[in-house]
């Protein structure tokens, strides 16, 4: 039998943001890289007919563009009106996160939030 192993950075790692107490969002490295940032370093969320919300990566502003802030080796989103908007408790002690999912549409994606109480 031929097994062909999977490399453990293969993945690239999880893609999420994760929303800190600051109102800021916090990319992953998988994240960073699925959204290409080095290119990419504005967002602009919204929702699709279904009611998803979705974010939009460009490498210009555009209108109701959030820029994608530098903080050491990691990116954010300084997004607290947009989570106000939503209605995250971003200052709760429970931990919001956002799952990052490709769409079929070039630059768009989908997010899927979850929440774990602590």
């Amino acid at each position: 039998m031929i097994i062909r192993f999977i490399k453990p950075d293969a993945t690239g790692g999880s893609a999420k943001l994760t929303v800190h107490k600051t109102g800021k969002l916090g990319l992953s490295k998988g994240a960073m890289e699925m959204l290409n940032t080095e290119r990419n370093r504005f967002v602009r969320f919204g929702f699709g007919e279904d009611e998803q919300l979705l974010m939009e990566v460009s490498p210009d502003a555009k209108e109701n563009t959030f820029p994608i802030g530098k903080a050491g080796q990691y990116d954010y989103i300084n997004a607290r009106a947009m989570l106000e908007e939503l209605g995250v408790d971003y200052m709760a002690k429970q931990t919001v996160i956002y799952d990052i999912k490709k769409t079929t549409e070039e630059g768009l994606f989908r997010l899927h939030q979850r929440v774990i109480k602590k």
